[in-house]
This record gives structure tokens, sequence and C-alpha cells, in this order.
């Protein structure tokens, strides 16, 4: 269950909490919404009651995390999780098969939600540290994770911001002579 109104480009957990904020559009202004994210990403069953306290804290995480992860800053990722991991009643236990750490909490508190997306934001510096991109349609905040094997993905999407350039630099290669284009004279 993703809603319309979320991004979901980002290929990450982290990268699509991320993307809950795009410049000056935010996508989860009110607890409510942050409590309508929290189903939508599959972290919580039912709506979550989100505190006015608990929503601040939690645009406080995205911002730092989008910040340290764009800026491709791993030590500063470890200090935003240890600071949100310092305050969330639980513990880390390691699946036996893979040895990827899982959280397990005491207790149900909102705060606990949050913890994948900050686990996977430092399985993101960790495993893969120079991939997290910004669109290159500079109209495009999205943020991703480049998956491609020589690491020059560009867009967040093909069918979105890529397709949209393709289409206007093959526009302004095939415009016909005098369109758009500035005439002297003489």
């Amino acid at each position: 269950m993703h809603p319309d109104r979320f991004v979901w480009l980002g290929g990450r957990l982290s990268l699509d909490f991320c993307n809950t904020r795009l410049a000056e559009r935010e996508l989860i202004p009110t607890p409510e919404d942050l409590a309508e994210w929290l189903v939508a990403a599959e972290l919580a069953d039912d709506r979550p009651e989100v505190g006015a306290r608990m929503h601040a804290a939690a645009l406080e995480l995205r911002d730092d995390l989008r910040s340290c992860l764009l800026r491709q800053e791993c030590g500063a990722v470890g200090r935003v999780a240890e600071s949100w991991l310092d305050g969330v009643p639980g513990r880390l236990e390691v699946e036996p098969g893979t040895l990827r750490p899982r959280f397990v909490p005491q207790g149900c508190q909102t705060t606990c939600l949050l913890v994948p997306v900050v686990l996977d934001a430092l399985s993101v510096v960790r495993d893969r540290p120079r991939r997290v991109r910004s669109c290159a349609n500079e109209e495009c905040p999205v943020l991703f994770e480049d998956t491609s094997r020589n690491g020059s993905r560009r867009w967040c999407s093909m069918d979105l911001c890529g397709s949209r350039s393709k289409s206007a630099a093959y526009y302004h290669r095939h415009r016909p002579a005098g369109e758009g284009a500035a005439t002297l004279d003489l």
C-alpha cells in the first residue's frame, strides 16, 4: 500500500523517508500525515497515535539524515542514528542466518516505528556509501540509491525526470531553424 501522495522512488526505506520533504514541499506536515506515511511504508499495521513532539522529532531525524546522506557523511549518519536509538526503548538482536541487526522494541512507542529507517540509513552508508544521489533534474529534489553497475544513474526515475530531460534535449536538437533561437538582422 503506497498512497500516491508520497514519493517511493528512493529504492531504500531511509531515502523514501528523506523524500517526505521535497524542497519546500512538506509531505508529512502534521502528526496524522506521519502516521499515514508509517502505515504506507509498512512500518505500522494501523495508524499509530503520533503526538506533536514525536512529529517534530521525526522531521528533525528526516532532515538530519537527508543532509548527511546527501553530503555522503557516513560518520554523521552514525551520530544521528546513535542519537535516535539512544531514546528508543528496545534492543538490537542479530538475525542468525543473515547476521543483520534487527530491532526488538520494548513497549509500544512511536519512536520504535522509525528504527528500521535509521537502521536502513546505516546500511546505506555501510554498504553503498557513495551511491546516494539527488535527481539530475534541477527541479526534482528526490534522493535515490544509484544501483546501476557503473554508478552513473542520474534520474530518480527514467519514466519521469529522465524521459522529460531526453525529450527536451531531442526537441532542442531537432527544432526548426529559427524557432526559439535569436536571429541577427544584418
